[in-house]
């Protein structure tokens, strides 16, 4: 390795550029898949600074796109970046780039793309040139240079790595997503470009590729997907902490166009179906920041029941469309069935569960579709509502999941899917599976029915009584509320006792609680005014204060 570097840094001193490239080249395909690099520091530091230097010289587009390909391969190497991460370099990759404010004149495609993969590498392995790329002019000249983006000549990979440069600083430096925030314009770049990922033709019998499960798909380019993966990630950075409620006309009409982007994209499909999957993954985290006028635009209502161009293609429900429905319900059943144990459970399933959650509480009609779809009408309870393998009893399963997040984030859909009411819910899962959400919402009493204008916005859902089948109404009576079954009735255990010996017992029983709660093993709870769990002992004290105040009043 050291032999090959020091005949690098004697070629370079000839100034040939046929010889430069060709060494350059022969050390590039030796090290492609290197990425740490033992070799002697100063013989490094020497190579790095004479590949910069050679950048500023008038050379070749071959000579530099070789050289910045070395610099590429040794950006891998975290701990050794060198000269690489000093203003001066780092200025020098950008000019190659066309990232500063001057730009480096008639740089060709290779060069820009090979200087844009050596920055990402960079942004991403060193704080300093977070630092410098955030406070310099770059992200503004990728800004600029997305307004071009509709010229066909403009490279896709350029394109491509301007979208993962942007998404790079607007993860690891927070105040970069600052300027989508302040100007409009900025993140209307981004959902522009996303629209040309997808072409904005929206879904025509010309572009489908195929059905599926009742879903009509759009044929999409996987260099297409990739770049429209990017701007999504891009997209979900600047958008967390965007605001829901009280949108300007600008902004909603942004997002309106928006979820009509993410319509189409979870209705497309790639060459395989591992990218379409992590195509469709992305989308669904974007959907969780999106506000109630994106969430509306999945749904469009439709002219004529299902018929576009004279071709039924569509699925419908209640005269809207319900394709990006059955996909979300699809995605959301394929990450179930994969399971899995600790951080990965909670990475594969909390994006959709959240993006579903947010999706439900503001469009009535997929909420209304998929609790149709995940929690029907109920017929036989004879076994638990975790017993089974209907997605209801997966996601009843969950909720008792060792994972908080998890656990929490299925109980709060099935909620949503139950538009807030407590007895519905209880219907379907059973109070014990319910008793956390319950709890930390103050809902254990049961006798709560969250008002239906905070979901959706409108009552015409019909109630969990209409919605009974005739084979549950016959056995409801012998539902056990707490585990959401039918149980055969249990014989009286102090049946033939005397008065004497059942008394008895009851001391015999609640000296054994007492004994129990002095030495601190249980806590006696009881349901608070607010409806969560308080200490017995707390409850008696307030109302012992409530009856002291009152017989103060009275002796007034």
């Amino acid at each position: 390795m050291e032999e090959l570097v020091r005949s690098m840094l004697s070629v370079m001193q000839t100034g040939n550029e046929e010889d430069i490239s060709a060494k350059f080249q022969e050390f590039n395909k030796e090290n492609a898949s290197t990425f740490t690099f033992d070799f002697n520091e100063d013989l490094k530091k020497g190579l790095i600074q004479g590949i910069l230097d050679s950048l500023t010289l008038q050379r070749s587009s071959e000579c530099h796109a070789q050289c910045l390909e070395t610099l590429r391969i040794f950006s891998r190497d975290k701990f050794r970046l060198h000269q690489m991460t000093q203003r001066e370099g780092v200025s020098i990759l950008l000019g190659h780039a066309g990232l500063d404010q001057d730009g480096v004149a008639e740089v060709e495609d290779k060069v820009k793309i090979e200087a844009q993969k050596c920055l990402c590498n960079l942004v991403y392995n060193s704080s300093q040139v977070q630092k410098l790329c955030s406070s310099s002019m770059c992200i503004d000249a990728i800004l600029r240079r997305m307004t071009s983006y509709k010229d066909p000549k403009i490279n896709q990979q350029i394109k491509f790595f301007d979208m993962r440069m942007l998404f790079l600083l607007t993860a690891l430096c927070p105040e970069t997503r600052n300027q989508f925030k302040q100007t409009l314009s900025s993140l209307r770049l981004l959902v522009d470009a996303l629209d040309a990922t997808v072409h904005g033709d929206g879904v025509t019998n010309d572009n489908i590729t195929e059905t599926e499960s009742d879903t009509v798909y759009i044929a999409i380019d996987d260099s297409d997907a990739d770049l429209a993966m990017e701007i999504l990630k891009t997209l979900f950075n600047v958008t967390m902490t965007a605001k829901k409620g009280n949108l300007d006309q600008g902004e909603e009409m942004l997002y309106v166009d928006l979820g009509a982007i993410i319509r189409r994209l979870l209705l497309s499909k790639t060459s395989t179906e591992d990218k379409t999957e992590t195509l469709h993954s992305h989308t669904v985290n974007l959907l969780t920041n999106m506000p109630m006028c994106a969430a509306l635009e999945l749904t469009p209502k439709c002219p004529e029941e299902g018929a576009v161009g004279g071709k039924d293609i569509h699925e419908t429900y209640k005269g809207h469309y319900i394709d990006t429905a059955l996909v979300l319900k699809q995605f959301l059943v394929k990450r179930v069935e994969k399971g899995g144990k600790g951080g990965y459970l909670v990475e594969s399933l909390s994006p959709v569960l959240s993006a579903l959650h947010t999706v439900c509480k503001y469009n009535r009609i997929i909420r209304k579709y998929l609790r149709s779809e995940i929690l029907p009408p109920l017929r036989d309870a004879s076994t638990l509502p975790e017993e089974g393998e209907t997605i209801r009893n997966k996601l009843v399963r969950l909720m008792t999941n060792p994972s908080t997040e998890i656990k929490d984030l299925v109980a709060d859909f099935l909620f949503v899917l139950c538009k807030e009411n407590v007895d519905r819910l209880i219907k379907y899962t059973g109070y014990g599976n319910a008793a956390g959400l319950l709890c930390q919402r103050g809902l254990m009493g049961g006798a709560y029915t969250q008002s239906t204008t905070s979901i959706g916005g409108n009552t015409d859902e019909s109630s969990s009584d209409d919605s009974d089948t005739e084979e549950y109404m016959e056995v409801r009576h012998k539902i056990n509320p707490i585990t959401g079954r039918v149980e055969d009735e249990k014989p009286n255990p102090t049946e033939g006792w005397t008065e004497e010996q059942k008394e008895f017992h009851a001391n015999q029983l609640a000296n054994m609680f007492d004994k129990l709660s002095r030495e601190g093993v249980i806590k006696p709870m009881t349901v608070g005014p607010d409806g969560r769990p308080i200490p017995l002992e707390e409850a008696v004290s307030q109302i012992e204060i409530q009856e002291h105040n009152s017989d103060s009043e009275l002796s007034d």
